[in-house]
């Protein structure tokens, strides 16, 4: 009877804690088609240590439940499970001799559950709106949710009476436009101005450079003093993120020291991320919080590259959330509010459909229009069309997902695989006590 009580407290402990964490469970071995296509399509990468667990860490952040390895080296994700069943996974993982990672064309598949996040609304949120966006598009957004836009112009992009329950923010977006900041914002209509838009990005690249020290010349001579007429709080130069020597934050702390205290002031500073890491942005922010911690930051674009729209939708979902909670982040404007096509080689991250009719999962997702059980309500679709070809451990896992959503919601849907799990783990515990229990002999030491 000594074995009865701790196993007792395991069963417990197993019912009543898996729920609330995040687990991992290897699937099966799965067939992959390539070059034809992908069993698992949403992200990729190589690892020169892959190993299974290893290729979680990279698809879980990413919001993609399953992870596949392949090749040994090759590390592939998805939001939907594979399909169909292989028995060629037999290759030693890149990282790992004791360890399978696929095959030619097989997948080692682990499902890991993903906390599922809710929609989300924020006055911080805004629109960049292009200066040739389509105007019926604004139907699309509602200013109570997205309650300010800039367009890179010093004039406001909306017809009479469209979306004007939200704030204008003008831009004087390169050193041609300085001089007509008198003559657009003479009348003091607006609250706010943006300094200049990435002037640390050379022509070669397509910007509009400008120096630090003309940027600080015509910023004492046209922008300073529309703080006096007007008392606009003025945005700083808005730089890229690039860590290039004389780019990025380097530009713009050449520019302060240029641009002093009292003929320069500014009440934040606005600045730009594009990239292919959650991490790097949270880190990048973070770095520009701790280099000017006396300035409120705007994000006044953004965008996961690289991506397909499913995955940009899980991470923009992490991303808005921790937005949100950053006190130090006080507005941001995701990129962008328009179709896939004039995306500028970025479709993964359109708001708007390409017949402008409708938003994408991105743009409900932007706009707070789109809940997380109704995405993950669309991603369980697509498996359950399936699953008459998937393996009956995967079948319990898309089954689960399906009535958590429909039972109690997306924030039990976890909640409910733990739970099964954990039930499973309890049942075995509890077999082995009582087998224990009336083996002879088994309660001594």
């Amino acid at each position: 009877m000594g074995h009865v009580i701790p196993i007792y407290f395991m069963i417990i402990e197993a019912i009543i804690i898996w729920p609330t964490v995040s687990f991992s469970t290897p699937i099966g071995c799965y067939a992959d088609f390539y070059p034809t296509s992908r069993a698992m399509p949403d992200a990729a990468t190589n690892l020169t240590s892959n190993t299974p667990d290893r290729c979680t860490s990279y698809c879980t952040p990413l919001g993609l439940a399953y992870s596949g390895t392949e090749n040994g080296n090759e590390c592939y994700c998805s939001q939907a499970a594979p399909t169909v069943v292989s028995s060629a996974c037999t290759m030693t993982c890149a990282g790992s001799s004791t360890k399978i990672c696929g095959g030619v064309n097989a997948l080692s598949v682990v499902y890991t559950s993903i906390p599922i996040l809710p929609a989300t609304n924020s006055t911080k949120r805004g629109l960049c709106w292009s200066w040739n966006n389509n105007a019926s598009t604004f139907a699309l957004f509602s200013p109570s949710n997205i309650p300010w836009l800039y367009n890179w112009e010093l004039w406001d992009p909306r017809p009479a009476g469209v979306y004007s329950g939200a704030e204008y923010v003008p831009m004087c977006r390169t050193q041609v436009d300085a001089p007509n900041i008198l003559r657009y914002l003479s009348k003091c209509n607006h609250t706010k101005l943006l300094g200049f838009n990435e002037p640390d990005l050379p022509v070669a690249k397509g910007g509009y450079y400008i120096s630090p020290y003309n940027a600080s010349v015509l910023w004492k001579q046209y922008i300073q003093p529309m703080k006096n007429l007007c008392k606009m709080a003025l945005g700083a130069p808005a730089v890229t993120s690039s860590t290039t020597p004389g780019m990025g934050i380097d530009w713009l702390q050449q520019f302060f020291g240029n641009c002093t205290s009292p003929e320069c002031s500014f009440d934040f500073i606005p600045l730009h991320w594009y990239g292919k890491s959650w991490s790097n942005f949270q880190k990048h922010l973070r770095k520009f919080h701790e280099l000017f911690p006396t300035y409120p930051l705007w994000i006044t674009e953004w965008e996961f590259t690289g991506f397909t729209s499913l995955v940009t939708a899980n991470l923009e979902k992490q991303a808005l959330q921790w937005l949100d909670a950053q006190s130090y982040v006080v507005r941001y404007a995701m990129f962008a509010p328009k179709e896939a096509a004039r995306m500028n080689g970025k479709p993964n991250g359109a708001m708007v459909t390409d017949d402008l009719r409708e938003l994408t999962n991105v743009g409900k997702i932007y706009a707070g229009l789109m809940s997380s059980k109704q995405i993950d309500d669309d991603y369980n679709s697509r498996d359950l069309a399936n699953d008459r070809t998937s393996v009956p451990s995967n079948r319990v896992l898309i089954w689960s997902r399906r009535v958590g959503a429909k039972i109690c919601g997306p924030k039990c849907t976890n909640h409910l695989i733990g739970m099964l799990v954990g039930s499973l783990v309890g049942g075995i515990a509890l077999a082995v006590t009582l087998t224990m229990m009336l083996t002879p002999g088994s309660g001594k030491h």
